[in-house]
């Protein structure tokens, strides 16, 4: 469809590009052999955490282990996490929350240090999700059309606008930084005491074949944080739309 459109018209796409266009990561889920390093980033299974932490629980059943990410083996750590080394991520499976603080239901740890993880003891569950470790890949990244300013929605047609998407696409994937692969429209956080305003998107974790992971009918998870003055413990927050 790009090959239709006029010179012009590319050149205001360029213009528009340049601007709006954000470094990301892309953790790309891979069949090599597992890393030796156990606190290598994986989807699918978590092993570390504080001491005296243990396996997050909701409704009296085990969280599924979504993913752990080792943010001191990235090309670079994205906004928001900069004073990060290691995330980890939990879901309850059966009934994926979208309006609820976290700990109801789902659950994200970041640690500061490395050194303070310990091996965290597994439960006796077999979970659906199967474990793949990742590999990050830096890209460039272009919003999606209900992130693209007003005036330009305003004026371009649907054709103009597909165009664009063409040539500055918005990543898919388990993707840190960057901008949100939207599903519905405007991300909404749907976060029971914040105001959508206040939460800044970090990361989202898309559906994904290979580790047989899910979000609703081909979903997308995403993760952000409220928005605080450095003195304050920042809240993370979760939604997800399919």
């Amino acid at each position: 469809m790009s090959e239709t459109i006029s010179a012009e018209i590319k050149a205001e796409f360029s213009r528009i590009a340049t601007q709006l266009k954000r470094q990301a990561i892309v953790m790309d889920v891979v069949d090599a052999q597992p890393s030796t390093d156990s606190k290598a980033s994986w989807i699918g299974q978590v092993l570390y955490a504080k001491a005296g932490e243990t396996w997050p629980e909701w409704e009296g059943q085990p969280m599924t282990p979504l993913a752990q990410i080792n943010l001191t083996e990235l090309p670079f750590k994205p906004k928001g996490l900069e004073g990060y080394a290691w995330v980890s991520l939990f879901l309850y499976e059966e009934d994926t929350p979208y309006d609820a603080a976290n700990g109801q239901g789902w659950v994200m740890r970041a640690y500061k240090n490395l050194d303070e993880l310990v091996p965290l003891k597994q439960p006796e569950t077999k979970f659906s999700i199967i474990p793949h470790p990742l590999s990050p890949r830096v890209v460039e990244d272009y919003p999606s059309y209900d992130e693209l300013p007003d005036a330009v929605q305003d004026e371009w047609s649907y054709e103009i606008s597909e165009a664009f998407a063409e040539l500055y696409p918005n990543q898919d994937g388990f993707k840190l930084g960057g901008w949100a692969k939207l599903i519905q429209g405007e991300l909404g956080w749907e976060h029971p005491s914040i105001s959508d305003d206040d939460i800044e998107f970090l990361f989202q974790v898309d559906t994904d074949e290979k580790s047989r992971w899910m979000w609703g009918d081909v979903g997308v998870g995403y993760y952000g944080v409220q928005k605080t003055t450095q003195d304050q413990q920042p809240e993370w927050v979760m939604t997800w739309a399919c």
